[in-house]
């Protein structure tokens, strides 16, 4: 497993996150400390989501669902019977 290696900006020695405060699900500030004791320097970083390398699994679930959920019960019942190839 990897861990996140947080460097202080001052003096380049590891640091440690102290706390965090989610800005939003994509946004947060961490709170740092520097292990450096004749540094002992203390800044926040904020990180934050990039873009996405490889969808998550559970994206195509909500949106199979959530088309699912807004279709007339006429056209629910012609999926079913093309998922289950009753219809050509």
């Amino acid at each position: 497993m990897r861990v996140l290696k947080i460097l202080c900006p001052e003096c380049g020695h590891n640091a440690i996150v102290s706390k965090s405060h989610r800005i939003d699900p994509k946004l947060s500030t961490l709170y740092c400390q520097c292990r450096n004791v004749e540094c002992g320097h203390t800044y926040t970083l904020a990180l934050g989501f990039g873009h996405t390398i490889s969808p998550s699994a559970l994206t195509n679930n909500r949106l199979v669902k959530y088309l699912a959920d807004h279709l007339s019960p006429a056209d629910h019942q012609m999926v079913l019977d093309l998922l289950e190839g009753r219809v050509r």
